[in-house]
C-alpha cells in the first residue's frame, strides 16, 4: 500500500512539475511586471484550489460521492486515505472519524440499492481509508509520505523559480 502511495505522490509531483513548466511563461511575465514570484505564492494558489475542490466534494450527493470514489484514475487517487475521506492530513482523528461515518453512510449499499455493486465498491474504499488512518502507525507513514511530497514540490517550485 505504501509503495502505491509513493507511486501516486511521484505522479502528482510529475504533474505539478509539468504544470510549472507550462506556466513558465506566466512566471516570466510576472517577473517582467516585477510581481513577486515565490514558492509560497505558488503553493498557496495551488492549496487554495485544492481546498475549493475539497469543499465542493464534501457536499456531494450519495451518487456523486460514489462516482467520485470510482471515477477513472480512482485507483491512484484512492491510495490517499485523506483524499478519500475529504480531510486535511492535519485533521484530528476524531474529525476524521466523523468524516468517515458521514461518508460511509452516504455510500453504504443499503442506502444505494439502485447501484448496490458500485456502492459496495465505494463503501470498501471508504472503509480501507478509515482503517489506514485509524492506526497510529499507518497514519504516521502516510504523513511521512505527504511531508516527502511537500518537500519535493517545494524543490520543484524553487527550481522553476530559479529557471525564470
Amino acid at each position: 500500500l505504501l509503495s502505491n502511495i509513493k507511486h501516486l505522490i511521484l505522479k502528482i509531483c510529475k504533474h505539478i512539475q509539468t504544470n510549472l513548466l507550462l506556466n513558465k511563461e506566466k512566471f516570466k511575465q510576472m517577473a517582467r511586471n516585477n510581481a513577486p514570484i515565490t514558492k509560497e505564492v505558488e503553493f498557496n494558489e495551488f492549496y487554495t484550489e485544492v481546498k475549493e475542490i475539497e469543499k465542493r466534494d464534501s457536499v456531494l450527493t450519495p451518487k456523486q460521492q460514489i462516482e467520485r470514489l470510482l471515477r477513472p484514475g480512482s485507483t491512484y487517487f484512492n491510495l490517499n486515505p485523506f483524499e478519500v475521506l475529504n480531510v486535511d492530513p492535519d485533521t484530528p482523528l476524531e474529525d476524521i472519524k466523523k468524516s468517515y461515518r458521514r461518508l460511509s453512510i452516504l455510500v453504504h449499499p443499503d442506502k444505494n440499492q439502485d447501484d448496490a455493486e458500485r456502492s459496495q465498491q465505494a463503501f470498501e474504499v471508504v472503509s480501507r481509508a478509515w482503517k489506514t488512518l485509524e492506526s497510529e502507525d499507518s497514519r504516521q507513514k502516510c504523513m511521512d509520505i505527504i511531508e516527502e511530497a511537500k518537500g519535493r514540490t517545494d524543490l520543484m517550485i524553487w527550481n522553476a523559480n530559479d529557471a525564470t
